[in-house]
């Protein structure tokens, strides 16, 4: 698939706008990764000569995109048909349908793999939110030189002879015109990193970190996949530290396991902003929660029985992580058959958003299962554990996670002999790309 980025001509007159970086990423670059993630190969970025310099930002430097990516500086002083005439060449021998984004515009990735996926055949088909047009378009051959004309003009307005077809209205992400609209647009994508599956503790404390955090090293040459192996060591020194099983050094376990979960966030939130998602990342992230927790609750029960002499906790410690791991086996089994390294492709909670209404409408049993729900979410567990160690009594949370963790393999066996696993697959977006 082809794709073509298209500052307009009225936009080029602060051309250091479009210099800026968007979640640590060159804002054009941004918007080129967006489109390399939804399967374009061909890449065309066009504007205007005054902001030459962000259009070849696209394809040097970090975190640089497609391999095929052409820029087209068209002279400020050209014409209209001279700028035609050299984005046509410019796509000379592209075959198949092109995406042509108006570069103002910021969308989000679910709603540009809808746009890729569309067939315009030899029309155009423009993407509308609210029933207004979002400079957004996928055209055929025949109808790529006045989509380009009307890019380049700035003009957004649903063409006559062409087809509509509506995105959500939460699919529009912000519209770039000054440093204003870019800090505001920037801001709600930022603020969009907060997830709907979030538990209570994360919504309300560690997405509120995990953001400072993430905001601060944008910049940096920090990888998501740095921060998911940075995780995974605090986790594993955690459970180090509770393998001691003295008071203070099952404290700071408890602590290092604490500080395991809120950066957890992290790595996510950079790969959501830079567009910087892979495979590897999903499966670093999952492993890394999944060895964290699990030598923790090793180590818990070992330190436990060498401090009191009662061998009951070490065996506790071992009948909580045997169903763990044989649970993660079972999620990896059907990871790895679908491509995928995040357990959220799976609608283990449930994740979509309900009215008050509804909430209201609650039984007493479903409110009871919601508030359990919440407490076994990770973010909650670990909470727990850190308020249970300054006590010094988390060696008692085993005889809640043996229990729990045996009724959670179970289910997820039932669900597995029963082929639920993948048509349960809960649609958490589009697949990465290697970044």
């Amino acid at each position: 698939m082809n794709g073509i980025i298209v500052v307009p001509r009225e936009s080029a007159a602060e051309p250091g706008l479009w210099t800026r970086t968007t979640g640590g990423v060159g804002y054009l670059k941004r918007q080129a990764r967006l489109l390399r993630a939804v399967g374009v190969t061909r890449l065309l970025v066009v504007g205007d000569d005054r902001v030459r310099d962000a259009l070849e930002s696209v394809a040097v430097g970090r975190l640089a995109v497609i391999d095929d990516v052409r820029v087209v500086a068209i002279p400020t002083d050209a014409g209209t048909e001279a700028a035609r005439a050299a984005v046509l060449t410019a796509m000379t021998g592209a075959d198949g349908p092109t995406v042509v984004l108006d570069a103002r515009y910021v969308l989000e990735r679910g709603a540009m793999k809808k746009v890729a996926a569309r067939d315009p055949g030899a029309g155009v088909e423009v993407a509308t939110a609210g029933g207004e047009a979002i400079g957004l378009a996928v055209v055929g051959r025949d109808g790529l030189a006045a989509a380009v004309d009307r890019a380049l003009a700035g003009e957004i307005e649903v063409p006559a002879g062409a087809t509509r077809f509506e995105l959500g209205a939460s699919d529009l992400v912000g519209r770039v015109t000054d440093a204003a609209s870019h800090a505001k647009t920037e801001h709600a994508l930022w603020e969009r990193c907060r997830k709907v599956v979030d538990g209570f503790v994360s919504r309300n404390l560690n997405r509120h970190i995990s953001l400072f955090i993430s905001r601060r090293i944008a910049t940096s040459p920090i990888t998501p996949n740095h921060v998911s192996s940075f995780t995974l060591v605090l986790g594993l020194v955690g459970a180090f530290c509770a393998w001691h099983g003295t008071y203070w050094w099952v404290l700071a376990g408890a602590f290092l396991l604490k500080a395991n979960s809120v950066l957890d966030g992290v790595d996510g939130e950079l790969a959501r902003m830079r567009i910087q998602s892979s495979v590897l990342g999903e499966w670093l992230d999952t492993i890394s929660d999944d060895l964290s927790n699990q030598s923790f609750f090793l180590a818990v029960g070992f330190g436990a029985a060498h401090v009191t002499g009662d061998a009951l906790w070490l065996w506790l410690g071992v009948a909580s992580v045997v169903p763990l791991f044989l649970t993660s086996a079972q999620y990896y089994f059907w990871l790895v058959k679908l491509g995928r390294g995040d357990v959220l492709v799976f609608d283990w909670f449930k994740t979509e958003a309900r009215t008050a209404e509804e909430l209201a409408r609650r039984s007493g049993k479903e409110r009871f299962m919601d508030l359990v729900t919440q407490l076994f979410r990770r973010d909650a567990f670990v909470m727990m554990l850190l308020v249970m160690a300054v006590f010094g009594v988390v060696q008692y949370a085993l005889f809640v996670v043996a229990p729990a963790a045996w009724a959670t393999f179970l289910a997820v066996l039932l669900r597995t002999l029963r082929g639920d696993m993948v048509k349960s697959q809960a649609g958490a977006g589009p697949g990465p790309k290697v970044a």
